[in-house]
């Protein structure tokens, strides 16, 4: 995993120094790069549970009993 570098550290402007995955497939001629910041765990959680049907009252629900989860808050 680290000589392929499938863990790799970048740059998040708002928590510094963060790991995520690293580009799986490694190609000699045309190697691939990070581009974007994977995106943190529950950051899209609401979305989700809105467009599966959940009101939003019933996602807050899910979100309070761990069902569900949102990301940590960075402060």
């Amino acid at each position: 995993v680290k000589a392929r570098q499938m863990v790799v550290e970048v740059d998040d402007p708002q928590r510094g120094k963060v790991r995520q995955p690293g580009i799986a497939i490694k190609l000699s001629e045309t190697p691939g790069a990070i581009r974007s910041l994977a995106r943190r765990t529950g950051e899209d959680t609401r979305q989700v549970l809105a467009e599966l049907g959940y009101s939003q009252e019933q996602a807050a629900d899910l979100i309070r009993t761990g069902v569900a989860v949102e990301p940590a808050s960075d402060g």
